[in-house]
């Protein structure tokens, strides 16, 4: 019986994070839309997993729902855009579907964004960024008013990641306007990666697998021994950042040559 796995033009290595090796669990973060969430280095993926023993447990955490905030960027109606955004994510989990079923540990599983936004502790995880945003900023007034200089805040580092996203997509000096939107709804999409993303470390602990760098946020708040009880599984969250290398396959040698000797 042939696998998908069977011939990969693409590995996996890790670029940061080692300490996934000390969990049973991973977590695969997926980004719909991105390509390298798809065919050949999904498979890949999914070959670096199984051929690992000390992962038992793998979490598909598929978030296309997500994205619902850059196409309201967009310019289109919330309801809209949450629709296209689900409709996305449901074509990405039936495109994969023969992909993720190569996952050898028996205990995988996949959620689906919504599923976290639907619980009822998902108002109070992003109530708790809001409070502590806000605490943190009292501190730096108070700070002023001594004379001190302000100290780093998530908001600050919230505002790195959506700026470092807008940026990426629009030119600001061209269109500020577009810029300044998707810059709004950037830290939106933040904030409901922060609190998912909690709820999910302290439901779910797990090595965080992900081919891209870490948020600066959720960077931010790792280690930190001054969050509120809902946030306080982002103070103890790993995260492994992954990387691709294309599999070289050498040609064949070339087949000796026959001379043809003439009697």
């Amino acid at each position: 019986m042939t696998s998908s796995l069977d011939s990969l033009d693409h590995s996996v290595r890790v670029k940061t994070g080692a300490g996934w090796r000390s969990h049973s669990r991973v977590r695969l973060l997926i980004s719909v839309g991105q390509n390298y969430h798809e065919g050949a280095k999904l498979q890949a993926v999914v070959a670096w997993l199984n051929r690992n023993p000390t992962v038992r447990d793998v979490h598909v955490s598929v978030n296309g729902f997500l994205q619902r905030h850059n196409l309201i960027a967009a310019g289109l109606p919330a309801d809209e855009a949450g629709a296209q955004a689900l409709a996305s994510e449901t074509a990405w989990i039936e495109r994969n579907a023969g992909i993720l079923a190569e996952i050898k540990t028996a205990g995988w599983f996949m959620t689906r964004w919504r599923d976290w936004l639907d619980r009822p502790d998902f108002a109070a995880r992003l109530t708790a960024l809001a409070n502590y945003a806000a605490e943190q900023e009292a501190k730096n007034a108070a700070r002023a008013a001594r004379g001190l200089s302000p100290l780093v805040t998530l908001d600050d580092v919230i505002d790195q990641d959506a700026t470092g996203f807008a940026s990426r997509k629009v030119d600001r000096n061209a269109d500020p306007i577009r810029y300044e939107r998707l810059a709004a709804h950037s830290r939106d999409y933040v904030r409901e990666e922060l609190a998912v993303f909690a709820m999910q470390a302290e439901e779910l602990p797990a090595a965080e697998v992900y081919p891209g760098s870490n948020l600066a946020a959720a960077a931010y708040l790792a280690g930190r021994a001054d969050l509120p009880e809902p946030l306080r599984p982002l103070a103890t969250r790993e995260f492994t950042r992954i990387d691709f290398a294309r599999i070289e396959v050498a040609p064949a040698p070339p087949h000796p040559q026959r001379t043809l000797r003439i009697a």
